[in-house]
């Protein structure tokens, strides 16, 4: 086995890692790859069944474990195809009390869990509820990157988690969810090793089981939607930044609430009006696509400008060149 010590904790420890862990096989000789693939899973999804799809002399596989604050951590496996089964066997033997929610990348994938089972595709999100029966294959090269937490980061039974299960993809929070995963585990080594590290982690557990609370009903669905307002305003904004009609009005009635109200969400959570937001985030879109060679007067009107002068002049007062000079200058 190899000397490296971050691996050396991976193959031994009953416990997460609480430091960044790298497993690239291509390091490894040929017959310490499969034992190191199968020890490296374990850090990430507990004990589990894991078959390869090809356990020959070509399996490799890129795994990486990342902290992110006190009962948080992001966990990557790219490699091989591979199937992760964990039975009533593994149930009985104590399983991690943790949940995972997974990004599934290359490759065809299908999950079984919650009584379901689905077949994956690029992007798709995925839930697992490490303390039950569950089932996850991919074939082919590929893989995934996930967020996985404690059990006790929720404050939640798990009755909560089967129900959230059941009804996962009719979640109101699903695409939100996913947006946000998505960016945490693709960029979870620079944030893991950042001092907002815990903070990162701690907003991506409130996100998580406000996820959770709205599939429950009642009370805890209406509470899991007020506390992420914010979060599902600033998401239909930048879908939407594009559009010249994008007005307060059309953002409340969306919304469900009134323009008063969707000003008053927004002032306390930003430090800038709603409308000055809007501009600053569409003038940012317009500078970087200003690089693609396209007539500034198109672009303009891609990024919501009603005319291109109107789009210069709010360029000059925002970056102190007109659009024409900053691309020359760029």
């Amino acid at each position: 086995m190899t000397d490296n010590p971050q691996q050396k904790m991976r193959y031994g420890s009953d416990r997460l890692p609480d430091v960044p862990v790298i497993l690239e096989t291509d390091d490894l000789a040929e017959r310490e790859r499969l034992d190191a693939i199968l020890s490296s899973t374990e850090v990430g999804c507990g004990s589990v069944d894991v078959s390869l799809q090809d356990p020959g002399p070509t399996v490799r596989a890129h795994v990486e474990f990342w902290p992110l604050g006190a009962g948080a951590h992001a966990f990557s496996y790219h490699g091989t195809g591979m199937r992760l089964t964990q039975t009533a066997r593994h149930v009985r033997l104590g399983p991690p009390d943790q949940v995972s929610f997974a990004v599934h990348e290359r490759g065809w994938g299908r999950s079984r869990g919650f009584g379901q089972e689905r077949e994956l595709g690029r992007g798709d999100l995925l839930m697992t509820d490490l303390t039950g029966e569950h089932d996850y294959q991919r074939v082919g090269d590929g893989g995934t990157r996930s967020v996985g937490f404690d059990l006790g980061t929720f404050g939640l039974g798990v009755d909560h988690i089967q129900l959230a299960g059941r009804t996962f993809l009719a979640n109101p929070l699903l695409g939100l969810l996913r947006e946000h995963v998505s960016y945490v585990v693709n960029h979870a080594e620079r944030l893991s090793t950042s001092p907002a590290a815990a903070a990162v982690g701690a907003a991506t557990a409130d996100l998580a089981r406000a996820f959770l609370l709205a599939a429950q009903g009642g009370a805890a669905h209406r509470q899991a939607m007020h506390d992420t307002l914010p979060a599902r305003i600033t998401r239909y904004i930048r879908a939407h930044l594009t559009d010249p009609d994008l007005t307060p009005a059309r953002i409340a009635t969306h919304h469900n609430i009134s323009v008063r109200h969707l000003h008053a969400i927004w002032s306390a959570a930003m430090d800038s009006s709603l409308e000055q937001w809007i501009m600053a985030e569409r003038l940012a879109g317009a500078r970087d696509a200003l690089t693609s060679g396209r007539p500034i007067a198109a672009i303009a009107h891609e990024w919501g400008f009603a005319d291109s002068s109107h789009f210069t002049r709010r360029f000059r007062q925002a970056f102190g060149m007109p659009p024409r000079d900053w691309r020359t200058g760029s």
